[in-house]
């Protein structure tokens, strides 16, 4: 199915033409459109290990609860070019496990030299894009 704002307008030779044309649009909106619009929001964790971690539909991910050091070890809901922001408003120690197997195949996170990033203050953020295969970390700020 060819995407809706590269073919021209559909003529107006049925109205069932028009609205198929129209549902298509609308689908590829809400799919890319989000890109355009950082959708933020809180995520509530606990402490220790947090596998397969659902973000829902969140660019920026500020996340709360935790009251002693966690861990993600993957983040679900990913799908190729997405991009992740996730802000650590605790003040205790996130880690961001490298490929953790607690988490889904899909799931897991790939950090640069294959190694687990800790973060060591509050307001600590990392980027992390998608590809076909997982999550990775691209950049982190504590």
């Amino acid at each position: 199915m060819s995407i809706p704002n590269a073919e021209p307008f559909p003529r107006l030779r049925s109205k069932d033409a028009i609205l198929e044309w129209a549902d298509r649009l609308v689908d590829n909106m809400e799919m890319h459109v989000r890109a355009f619009g950082l959708i933020s929001g809180a995520i509530t964790l606990v402490n220790g290990s947090q596998d397969n971690v659902n973000i829902r539909d969140l660019m920026q991910a500020r996340i709360v609860g935790p009251t002693g050091a966690f861990t993600i070890t993957g983040i679900g809901g990913g799908y190729p070019g997405r991009m992740l922001v996730l802000i650590n408003s605790t003040s205790n120690a996130m880690t961001i496990a490298h490929a953790s197997t607690a988490s889904a195949a899909p799931n897991r996170i790939t950090c640069p030299a294959a190694v687990s990033y800790v973060t060591a203050a509050a307001s600590a953020a990392a980027l992390l894009t998608y590809d076909n295969v997982r999550c990775h970390l691209v950049r982190s700020v504590a």
